[in-house]
């Protein structure tokens, strides 16, 4: 039998975990069955995979120490529901101890323990490492500096329905194959960035979105809203080359007003070229256009191999693009000429249609589209059911983030599986043109500040 692996997750942005670790791994031709329960996916830190083949325990490992929201990966050597003690009994049992492989005189070790649900102290974690009596049998020695086999004993704690102080305990015990890339995310941060923006994303965010673009090296990834450009900075660390665009002239050249808490005016030479070129990363950087997606800026011989986006919904950054408004019209300049308003707003249907045209055109075939998606939900709702679709893509997966209560976006996945023909459309879920996403958030958020000022009004009541 194919052996069993026991996935560590790190326990945020945790809808994002699942989408972002199959895509790595479909890019890395790695297949696996789940073993756990597929609730468990968006609920535990700990799952249980099995692979068809032991030949594809080394793809396993590479997709492992590639993704962001994973954090450790463990050839698991048992795991009881009954106590320690139990786990101790089944890993003297299991293939792994009784092969010796790992236990000779030439090896040595290191024990580590993870609880979930549940904080222990040293003094508790030591006595779980006692109750792992097997361990006796290793003809090695232990090692905590620099082990050559680490091992984990990994404790699950779940509230039961029938009491709140009860707790349904499991436990794993395996042997540590890999670590993920997390480290990354601090290399990048925001608060060392050359040029950043007022939508700027988050390091985390902007890689785990290029990863579910399950981008490869040399690839080309297209960003049509790039703002400061995080996402293809993102995509030129995993090995893409990138392009941006956006109808921000100002912000493209660094003319706009700094984003950052005190400082009136950009320093020279701010960019998106210069953030690619901070990470040592521009020789992956093909350009940034000034442009207007509405305006179909591109022939139909331009394909990419990815498109990642995060689309301005009105909050941080106004939704437009290039038109005129003929009612608009403002007085005579000195010249002599009247002038329009060079820009209008952009509705989200419109921006959304857009969008997924531009996919249909512009993706190679397999190609992915990866784009958030603003959504309001005034009751309890499936969240597909704000997801637009379009003959020519696939819909993928989709992962939430709560912004306030009621608001939401959502990571939307899709990937291209036809070229496209006349007639082609755009449909946009009822659910979407029903709500009016920026109208509702400022609306919750004044309530939310009113609600602490209020709040603020009584504390200084009650201290006077």
């Amino acid at each position: 039998m194919a052996g069993r692996y026991l996935l560590h997750f790190a326990q945020e942005h945790i809808s994002f975990r699942w989408p972002e670790f199959l895509a790595v791994t479909s890019r890395n031709s790695c297949e696996f069955k789940l073993i756990s329960d597929l609730s468990h996916v968006k609920l535990r830190p700990f799952i249980i995979v099995q692979l068809e083949d032991d030949k594809q325990e080394e793809r396993l490992i590479k997709s492992a120490s590639e993704c962001y929201l994973l954090k450790d990966l463990y050839e698991l050597w048992a795991s009881s529901t009954v106590s320690l003690q139990d786990l101790s009994n089944k890993a003297s049992m299991s293939p792994h101890y009784l092969s010796k492989k790992y236990s000779g005189i030439d090896q040595s070790f290191r024990i580590n323990c993870e609880t979930f649900g549940v904080t222990t102290k040293q003094s508790k974690k030591i006595e779980m490492i006692k109750e792992m009596k097997f361990l006796e049998g290793f003809q090695c020695r232990p090692n905590l500096s620099n082990p050559k086999q680490i091992y984990c004993i990994l404790e699950m704690n779940e509230k039961t329905d029938t009491s709140d102080s009860a707790m349904k305990k499991e436990f794993y015990f395996g042997r540590h194959l890999a670590t993920s890339d997390r480290k990354a995310v601090h290399k990048f941060s925001l608060k060392e960035r050359v040029f950043i923006a007022n939508t700027s994303m988050d390091p985390l965010l902007s890689l785990v979105t290029a990863n579910t673009a399950s981008i490869r090296k040399n690839d080309i990834t297209y960003d049509p809203f790039v703002g400061s450009g995080s996402l293809i900075v993102a995509a030129a660390y995993m090995g893409a080359y990138v392009i941006g665009a956006d109808i921000d002239w100002m912000l493209l050249h660094g003319k706009s007003r700094s984003s950052r808490k005190g400082v009136k005016k950009r320093q020279p030479g701010e960019s998106i070229r210069a953030n690619l070129k901070q990470y040592e990363l521009e020789s992956r950087y093909l350009d940034v256009l000034v442009s207007d997606i509405s305006r179909r800026p591109f022939g139909d011989n331009f394909k990419v191999d990815s498109i990642i986006t995060d689309p301005p919904y009105g909050i941080r950054e106004c939704s437009e693009k290039i038109g005129k408004k003929q009612s608009d019209r403002i007085a005579l300049t000195t010249e002599g000429k009247v002038r329009y308003p060079s820009k209008v707003d952009y509705t989200l249907e419109d921006l959304l249609s857009d969008l997924l045209h531009l996919a249909a055109r512009h993706l190679n075939l397999n190609g992915r589209l990866i784009y958030y998606l603003p959504v309001t939900i005034s009751e309890k709702r499936d969240f597909t059911e704000f997801i637009p679709s379009h003959p020519c893509l696939r819909f993928l997966s989709f992962s939430e983030q709560a912004l306030t209560l009621r608001n939401y976006r959502l990571m939307v996945a899709m990937t291209k599986v036809r070229e496209p023909e006349e007639g082609d459309t755009v449909m946009i879920p009822p659910a979407l043109t029903e709500s009016n996403f920026r109208e509702s958030y400022f609306k919750e958020y004044g309530e939310h500040k009113q609600g602490h000022q209020e709040c603020s009004e009584n504390l200084n009541k009650m201290s006077l």
